[in-house]
């Protein structure tokens, strides 16, 4: 599911998911099945490393942390969930506004304040408001049980998603021992699973190929397109660019790992009318990983019409 700030639209990484609750209130069997489904997640997370065919998944850190048993920290929770600890980052304000170092030493009336409409509850990954503590949605939080609710809102957060992750992990080291998955930082298993991140102009172009007669690394509309990929587009429209040429948003994580080569070869419709040659769009074949460029007069014009074609595809996504 969406991370609470992509359903707030607020804070940081709203393109990111996290795993979904398994629910309280369904039977044994169908939790069952579902931690079984998670595991079969895993499974395909190991069969992307092991063939290096990689998948597009967003998923939050705290997802890929507890894959490789590191432990999550409120940081984590709050690049995906900021609205959750607004209050506690109110009245941590309110400390070094006052050079105080804890809550009983504030004017009692200005912390009412702030945590007048504070209950201990929060809202969960599904959306769902879940109590911190019994009868929790109807319990304020006072000054006198602040530091209560922190340590009941700070546990069920980084606890959230255990059980999902235990799940994907144990399908996970079906394919890949255990062993090796310690070896890997969280940032690795996200690369290993999903190829870099961020799309590498220079390692796109070193396995790049020109079969046509004619073209090559050194023709003028060729530099203009890797100009253009490297120093006009931003990292999101390379991913995007990506996907319509090879139909997948990520690169592997070195040469050798490449399965095809990227072609990018003549236009030729395009090429035989050059008055107009602006005015055509490339043409790409996601399945050879080939790319049909006209020999477009700037790089204005090319960039612009590369534009065209990534947001038709993110508009098909």
């Amino acid at each position: 599911v969406q991370c609470p700030n992509a359903r707030l639209q607020h804070g940081r990484n709203r393109d990111a998911f996290v795993v979904a609750p398994l629910g309280v209130s369904i039977s044994n069997a169908t939790k069952t099945f579902r931690k079984k489904l998670y595991q079969f997640v895993g499974k395909l997370m190991g069969l992307a490393i092991r063939t290096r065919q990689y998948y597009n998944l967003h998923l939050a850190s705290v997802v890929w942390k507890r894959l490789v048993s590191d432990r999550v920290t409120v940081d984590d929770i709050e690049a995906i969930d900021a609205h959750s600890f607004q209050t506690i980052r109110g009245v941590e304000r309110m400390l070094t506004l006052n050079s105080k170092t804890s809550v009983e030493q504030l004017d009692s009336k200005a912390l009412q304040e702030v945590l007048s409409k504070t209950k201990f509850c929060t809202y969960g990954n599904d959306g769902k408001i879940k109590d911190l503590k019994p009868n929790g949605s109807r319990t304020p939080v006072t000054p006198y049980n602040y530091q209560d609710y922190v340590d009941l809102l700070t546990a069920h957060k980084t606890n959230q998603g255990k059980a999902q992750c235990a799940a994907i992990r144990a399908g996970l080291a079906c394919v890949v021992p255990f062993q090796i998955l310690t070896i890997f930082s969280w940032e690795e298993l996200q690369d290993q699973v999903c190829g870099r991140v961020i799309i590498d102009v220079d390692l796109l172009k070193q396995n790049t190929k020109y079969p046509n007669s004619g073209i090559n690394e050194g023709t003028k509309h060729i530099k203009m397109f890797w100009n253009m990929m490297k120093t006009r587009m931003t990292n999101k429209q390379r991913s995007q660019f990506l996907y319509f040429v090879w139909g997948r948003s990520r690169l592997p994580r070195s040469s050798k790992e490449f399965t095809q080569k990227f072609q990018i070869v003549n236009c030729g419709k395009a090429d035989s009318n050059m008055s107009k040659v602006d005015q055509y769009l490339p043409i790409a074949h996601t399945c050879f990983f080939q790319l049909e460029l006209p020999k477009y007069t700037n790089e204005e014009a090319m960039y612009k019409k590369v534009c065209i074609n990534i947001i038709v595809v993110v508009f098909t996504l």
